[in-house]
């Protein structure tokens, strides 16, 4: 007779549903997902960031050779106007230079930022595949 009440006992319990596997996998591939778009956004980020340090490149070079050919013609032709525009230019090539050095920095910094970031993101996807594959295995 004990033994009949403890299973009318254990039959009464209320037992425990399943883990549902496929919830664990479908949030790890959301977040690989999540992932992969937040690395393509950084990976554009830095080609913008890389153009704009590549055209203030260029606009560095054409201010360059527009001060060659300055003080060449300067060489050619003296003259208090020419020496105010030799000096103009001084003055803005100056004020590019100094341009062009802040934003490489800003650039590189940023880009710094960026592959840490790329990189953070790429070990966060290491983890989550890694957790994904354990997930599968189990």
């Amino acid at each position: 007779m004990l033994f009949i009440t403890k299973v009318n006992q254990e039959s009464s319990k209320p037992k425990l549903a399943p883990l549902n596997e496929g919830g664990v996998s479908e949030l790890l591939n959301k977040e690989i997902t999540r992932l992969q778009e937040e690395n393509g956004m950084l990976k554009t980020r830095l080609r913008s960031l890389e153009s704009q340090a590549m055209n203030v490149l260029d606009e560095k070079t054409r201010a360059e050779r527009a001060l060659k050919d300055l003080q060449k013609v300067q060489g050619e032709q003296q003259g208090a106007a020419r020496d105010q525009d030799l000096s103009s230019l001084e003055s803005t090539v100056a004020a590019l230079k100094e341009d062009y050095e802040k934003s490489l920095n800003v650039n590189a910094a940023s880009q710094k930022d960026l592959q840490q970031n790329l990189v953070t993101a790429k070990h966060d996807l290491l983890r989550v595949q890694e957790q994904l594959a354990m997930a599968e295995k189990v």
